[in-house]
């Protein structure tokens, strides 16, 4: 049900797509070593649902993509994005599969000219 409530009332059209991954990982577990992880690639993670604001909630949809720790509990969110508003959900495994962290960093690099770290 909460899921529902973002998607249907509180998630705006992308206005632009940014260099975040929507993150679902209930209990915020981990968040330095994830961050440290995702700053390799250039991108930032929103942590989900614990310490978002309304307002970064109502951007999720500007997110590159979105990745959940728990396949189960993250799917109707994710797969609602995705379907709605073009952020495809990710499997944990298939993150190497996004353009910005294909083939050695490419994707970064020609999206972002940035090279990583």
């Amino acid at each position: 049900m909460a899921w529902h409530a973002l998607l249907t009332g509180i998630v705006k059209p992308p206005q632009k797509k940014t260099n975040v991954i929507n993150f679902i990982n209930f209990f915020g577990s981990e968040k330095r070593q994830i961050t440290e992880l995702f700053a390799r690639f250039g991108v930032e993670p929103l942590f989900l649902p614990a310490g978002t604001t309304v307002d970064q909630l109502s951007r999720m949809s500007e997110s590159i993509a979105t990745v959940s720790i728990c396949g189960t509990l993250g799917t109707y969110l994710g797969n609602g994005l995705e379907n709605n508003t073009e952020c495809p959900m990710c499997k944990p495994y298939a993150l190497m599969e996004l353009p910005v962290m294909r083939n050695g960093y490419g994707g970064l690099e020609k999206s972002s000219g940035k090279k990583p770290k």
